[in-house]
């Protein structure tokens, strides 16, 4: 008896496999471009979907919905899961086939991706009859298009100058940052702390990789000082522990 249910049960998946073969062949969904680059303008992907007809079918529509992940630890590999949708407009139309249509295909591009973050179409197909009604409907979601992290920085102040300022007990205090990182540093701060207190801060337009720059930044004349590079924190850097250099004077 046993044995009969056992055959009976492989019998079925066997007759079941070409209709679920045959079901999947009905859409696809591929990236068929996934451009990388530093610059924003460079970084796109163009998600392609095809969808064809079933009985009955008297036309065919499709709608595009693009997740966005971070990639980094316990980001899944660039897995659908922990995903989000990216809003706008584009993706909220359905774009309809004429009817009496065979096979439907559309292609979606997405400009201005962001680094570091992975990219999937999840892509919903409907078959409809001539009466408008929804005989079918099924999602996929397209592998993904994986941008590249941004190159980080690394900011350090590298040499500090001190000359007699203009007032008696004043100093000018000539600090030089570089950057040795990989990548390019917005806007940032460079603070000066005389004798433990704050003297003078300035702020730095950007620096690209390999580039340094020289500021001058006013203080009391001093006993010991330190110049601190980003110190406000608003840089993710390569490391974050030697942006700054003390000395005494």
């Amino acid at each position: 008896m046993r044995t009969r249910v056992l055959l009976a049960l492989l019998l079925a998946a066997a007759l079941g496999a070409p209709a679920a073969a045959r079901a999947d062949s009905h859409v696809e969904v591929d990236v068929t471009k996934c451009k990388t680059g530093s610059r924003s303008k460079d970084r796109s992907a163009t998600f392609k979907a095809i969808m064809r007809s079933v009985s009955g079918t008297d036309h065919m529509a499709m709608r595009f919905k693009l997740l966005a992940q971070t990639e980094g630890p316990g980001s899944g590999g660039g897995s659908a899961s922990g995903s989000q949708a990216v809003a706008s407009s584009k993706f909220a139309v359905w774009h309809k086939s004429h009817s009496d249509v065979a096979r439907y295909v559309y292609s979606q591009t997405v400009k201005r991706l962001k680094q570091g973050t992975s990219y999937r179409m999840r892509v919903k197909f409907r078959w409809y009859d001539a009466d408008g009604n929804v005989i079918r409907k099924i999602s996929r979601l397209s592998p993904a298009c994986a941008q590249e992290p941004r190159a980080r920085p690394n900011l350090r102040v590298s040499a500090v100058s001190a000359f007699p300022g203009p007032a008696p007990g004043t100093a000018i205090y000539a600090v030089s940052v570089a950057n040795p990182g990989e990548g390019p540093a917005d806007a940032f701060t460079v603070a000066l702390f005389v004798d433990g207190g704050l003297a003078d801060s300035r702020t730095i337009e950007g620096l690209d990789s390999g580039e340094s720059a020289t500021i001058d930044l006013n203080g009391p004349a001093c006993r010991r000082m330190s110049a601190v590079a980003d110190s406000e924190h608003a840089i993710a850097e390569t490391d974050e522990d030697d942006n700054a250099l003390v000395s005494s004077c």
